[in-house]
């Protein structure tokens, strides 16, 4: 296994705060309780840092066992109605909105600056695929060097290289594609 180690001491990190949220949680009693969560806190104790913003994400049907039990947003419209009435209460309105428009989506995952810190250190792409080996591409040690898995990073970024569209938008989705035509 080829390992990277760093510090990062001197680099300039941006932290995206990625909200999900659920399609029959947007209402008054829901904001009310939701300010007493980390992206509430993070909105009130780092709102002048201009290294923190929010990603507000609906949750979605991915495929599984719970699929059916999902509410989810019916049109695009609705979507961007939700995420602007969550971002009307930030206090700074900082939010990656970007990553809000769907147009020509490039997943985070596919992207080389994205990575998702686990609370036991280990270091992800997805916040989808948790469960699988595949995305735990190395970890965040209690010294501060960062461990990473070069061959298993380069797996998420494969649609960088290729511009394949499918590749872009869910790296995770496009190696299932790929594990299921090679057992063929």
């Amino acid at each position: 296994m080829a390992l990277v180690k760093s510090n990062f001491s001197g680099m300039r990190i941006l932290v995206i705060v990625r909200h999900s949220f659920f399609y029959n949680s947007i209402h008054r009693s829901f904001v009310n309780n939701i300010k007493m969560r980390l992206p509430w806190k993070i909105n009130t104790e780092l709102a002048e840092d201009s290294r923190f913003s929010f990603f507000f994400k609906p949750i979605e049907r991915l495929g599984g066992a719970s699929d059916e039990k999902i509410s989810i947003f019916t049109t695009q419209e609705a979507r961007e109605d939700a995420i602007r009435f969550l971002q009307s209460h930030l206090k700074y309105q900082k939010t990656a909105s970007t990553l809000n428009s769907m147009n020509d989506y490039v997943c985070y995952a596919s992207k080389a600056n994205s990575l998702a810190i686990r609370s036991n250190g280990d270091i992800a792409k997805c916040t989808v695929a948790l469960s699988d080996e595949r995305n735990r591409i190395g970890h965040l040690n209690k010294d501060g060097t960062v461990e990473i898995d070069k061959t298993l990073f380069r797996l998420w970024l494969k649609g960088l290289q290729s511009g394949n569209d499918m590749e872009l938008a869910c790296p995770y989705a496009a190696m299932e594609t790929l594990v299921n035509l090679s057992s063929k």
